[in-house]
């Protein structure tokens, strides 16, 4: 059985990590809980760290990740950042899921803001490279 890791995230906004979550292709299956539920591994048994069970606010379940996979949990910490919450196996299998989830919250983060100032957005990903582009447009 592969142990939980914590990954400390500079994500501090639901809506862009919400958003992130769903360009990863995650639309639909994204479990938002107003109070944390516990994760479960891939045999289905909830899951432990340090004796206590692994809890988050924000959940995918591993029948929506790979083959094999543990439930991926973002935990709201108190000072508003999140915690994510990733199983060894899963980090090994998927060694840079949380980057891009990184990359896609810069993105949804970004453009969010710019449509708070007025302008008009489009998200463009290169789809050779992977990167993003955010296009912004406003008029004086």
């Amino acid at each position: 059985m592969s142990h939980f890791t914590v990954v400390r995230l500079a994500i501090n906004d639901r809506e862009a990590l919400l958003a992130a979550l769903q360009a990863m292709g995650y639309q639909g299956k994204i479990e938002i809980h107003e109070r944390p539920v516990v994760l479960v591994g891939y045999d289905g048994a909830p899951r432990e760290l340090d004796g206590r069970a692994v809890t988050a606010e924000i959940v995918i379940r591993r029948q929506h990740l790979w083959a094999a996979a543990n439930d991926i949990g973002f935990a709201r910490q108190s000072d508003g950042t999140y915690l994510a919450y990733i199983s060894e196996y899963d980090r090994r299998v998927q060694p840079t899921w949380h980057t891009r989830v990184l990359q896609e919250y810069g993105g949804a983060k970004a453009a969010k803001e710019l449509r708070r100032q007025g302008w008009k957005v489009d998200v463009v990903r290169d789809q050779a490279t992977g990167r993003l582009c955010i296009q912004g447009v406003r008029y004086a």
